[in-house]
C-alpha cells in the first residue's frame, strides 16, 4: 500500500515524526534479499478478503501501521523467481499503530527520498500519482 503521513497532522501512537512539514510515505525492507532496498508494503490476498482489505492488513503486518480509506491507485506487474506477479496499490492514510508480525525495518520518507532510494520507476510513478498534482 501507499501509506501517507499527512503534513501538519499528528497521529496518536505514531513515532516522533508524527507531524511532518511535508507528506511522507511509508517504506519497508523487502522480506527476501535487498537489505539495502526499500519497497512499499504489499502481500497476498487471503481467502474471503477483498483487495483493499488485504492492502490494509498487509501494511499492519509488515510495518505495524494502522490505516484507513484505501483508494485504488494502480497496478504494477513484474516477474519474481520465474513467476509473473501483478500487484494492486491503494493509497491509505495512517491512523495509528498496529501490531506487526513480520519485524521489518520501516521508514517514513519524502517523495524525493523515495525517488532516490527505490530502484523501481513504475512503483515510484504510482506513488507520484497517489501524491496528486
Amino acid at each position: 500500500g501507499i501509506v501517507f503521513r499527512i503534513a501538519g497532522r499528528s497521529v496518536p501512537g505514531a513515532s516522533e515524526e508524527a507531524a511532518p512539514a511535508e507528506p511522507l510515505v511509508l517504506v519497508v525492507r523487502p522480506s527476501r534479499g535487498g537489505a539495502d532496498e526499500w519497497v512499499l508494503p504489499k502481500g497476498h490476498i487471503e481467502a474471503g478478503e477483498e483487495a483493499p482489505e488485504a492492502a490494509v492488513r498487509e501494511v499492519a503486518e509488515e510495518a505495524g501501521v494502522a490505516c484507513s480509506g484505501p483508494a485504488f491507485v494502480g497496478f504494477t506487474a513484474y516477474s519474481y523467481a520465474g513467476e509473473d506477479v501483478a500487484c494492486a496499490y491503494y493509497r491509505m492514510e495512517e491512523v495509528g499503530a498496529a501490531e506487526d508480525s513480520e519485524d521489518r525495518e520501516t521508514a517514513w520518507v519524502t517523495l524525493a527520498e523515495l525517488e532516490a532510494a527505490m530502484p523501481y520507476p513504475e512503483t515510484v510513478a504510482l506513488v507520484r500519482r497517489a501524491f496528486g498534482p
